[in-house]
């Protein structure tokens, strides 16, 4: 009947009978795979939530959960979730597991952004292992090629350099310096023709730097909110304290509670469907957004993500602080 809360009170009390509580418990993983494979996103959260506030180390659902986000393509979610999980691996087989996991994950990611020649996209999910104190050299080996694909020779350099003497991916390190410094590595750079003028197809949206971020306006037929770009983030988030104002007139529809990874642990955040949103020149119809009661600076609504971002062609122009967009 999917009343989770009342569940896990009677699941504390079954599982310290020993004679149950391995049949509960793949009872229970059941469960969560159904919810996971038949996309029920709502109950899986709920489910999810209610779960891990009492066992909160439990590996194998928190990959589950890791599982979900990606399906979700909440991508810096995920790898919040292995933080936790690599966090509370007790033992050697739970940590060569998550590790597993986890260069999996990376290494498909890497090659889904190389295709899609998202350089930015692919930097920032390197930023965010980094960050979280997730990096191995091999990481630090695709982070040094997706900088130097973008252009940025000397950071791919330098840390090229610093692995030279690593023994699973220095050799690699050795070979791309070497190609680099003959000529016969051309790095698939993004097209940056920002001194030519821009074509009728691009508009040009301001952006408000912050060290090395970046802050965009999103507005309602009545307010606007100002969102920190993420490209990272599979949906756009804005705050409860704001989403109160920006939705003044009622106007935006509620669709579903979902679980939501932040820096401050698992929340549950609530989707709404937004009629009429405006970036820059461009209106966006019936526009998901989630609800979440975060902490962040008060100068900041929330996050634009990948729902709304990837609608368009986009390129950051750092020097001049502007977000270039055309319809793809």
């Amino acid at each position: 009947e999917k009343l989770y809360a009342d569940a896990m009170v009677l699941y504390q009390e079954l599982i310290q009978q020993s004679n149950n509580s391995a049949r509960l418990r793949m009872r229970l993983l059941d469960e969560f795979n159904l919810l996971l494979q038949t996309r029920s996103n709502s109950a899986f959260s709920a489910l999810v939530e209610s779960y891990l506030s009492i066992y909160y180390d439990d590996i194998d659902v928190l990959l589950l959960l890791a599982d979900f986000n990606k399906a979700n393509a909440s991508y810096l979610e995920v790898i919040d979730v292995y933080l936790l999980a690599r966090t509370y691996a007790y033992t050697d087989s739970d940590a060569r597991t998550v590790d597993m996991r986890l260069n999996n994950f990376v290494e498909q990611m890497d090659g889904l952004y190389t295709r899609q020649e998202n350089w930015w996209a692919l930097i920032n999910l390197f930023s965010h292992l980094d960050t979280s104190g997730l990096m191995n050299s091999n990481f630090e080996y695709r982070r040094a090629i997706a900088h130097l694909r973008s252009g940025d020779e000397q950071f791919a350099v330098e840390k090229l350099n610093q692995l030279l003497g690593d023994n699973i991916v220095g050799e690699s390190a050795a070979i791309a310096l070497s190609n680099l410094a003959d000529g016969s590595v051309v790095p698939a750079v993004i097209a940056d023709n920002l001194d030519e003028p821009l074509s009728d197809a691009e508009e040009v949206i301001p952006l408000e730097k912050r060290g090395n971020q970046y802050l965009v306006n999103l507005s309602n037929r009545q307010s606007r909110v100002r969102l920190l770009i993420d490209t990272g983030a599979s949906m756009t988030v804005i705050s409860v304290a704001t989403f109160s104002s920006f939705n003044a007139d009622g106007s935006a529809i509620e669709q579903e509670r979902r679980v939501f990874q932040t820096a401050g642990g698992v929340v549950m955040g609530t989707v709404y469907t937004v009629p009429e949103l405006r970036l820059g020149p461009y209106l966006l119809k019936n526009t998901q957004v989630a609800v979440i009661d975060f902490d962040s600076d008060r100068e900041i609504d929330g996050l634009l993500g990948m729902n709304i971002l990837g609608q368009f062609k986009f390129q950051i122009d750092q020097e001049n602080s502007r977000l270039l967009l055309s319809k793809g």
